[in-house]
């Protein structure tokens, strides 16, 4: 009888966050990361951004930024793409409609990230609980496209011991 291992459910469990919540996840942080972008591109001249696009190993770049807007607190982000900076990351000045608006999604996408690294522990330890193949199946069907073929497979593969050969080499020197 095969058994679930804490490997196994990890794994499974990553394939099936990945398959649902996580394509949710990375559209959200793609979403988020071209506002971002969008936002810290429109401070920098363009003079400055087309020469970075000509001759990017001229310049230092950095693909994060604070944003901040009068009277919030700013918040760090990736922005995604590197543009050029001679800081480690920008630290921009936005409208409030435009923080508002990356603050509202980001806030979004940390929430889908908790719930998304709740429900993975949630998913290993009930896989966990189930054991056997048997009881996943019945309990939690779910899960079955995203197990590895060797687990659902039928024929069990014996181990064989060599017991007897170790008996006889132990009555050699008896």
């Amino acid at each position: 009888m095969k058994s679930m291992t804490k490997q196994l459910a990890s794994e499974v469990a990553s394939a099936i966050i990945k398959a649902t919540i996580g394509l949710k996840i990375d559209q959200l942080r793609t979403d988020v990361n071209t506002k971002a972008y969008e936002a810290v591109k429109k401070t920098i001249p363009e003079e400055v951004v087309t020469f970075y696009e000509k001759y990017p190993r001229y310049c230092r770049s950095c693909s994060s930024a604070y944003l901040s807007t009068e009277g919030l607190d700013p918040i760090y982000i990736g922005i995604g793409e590197n543009l050029p900076n001679n800081e480690y990351s920008f630290n921009t000045s936005v409208p409030r409609e435009t923080y508002e608006a990356i603050k509202t999604a980001f806030n979004k996408l940390e929430k889908m990230q908790n719930e998304q690294r709740a429900l993975k522990a949630s998913i290993e330890t009930t896989l966990c609980s189930l054991k056997t193949l048997k009881r996943i199946k019945a309990d939690f069907s779910q899960a079955l496209p995203y197990l590895p073929d060797w687990f659902l497979s039928e024929t069990e593969t014996a181990v064989t011991l060599p017991i007897k050969a170790i008996t006889e080499e132990l009555a050699k020197y008896a």
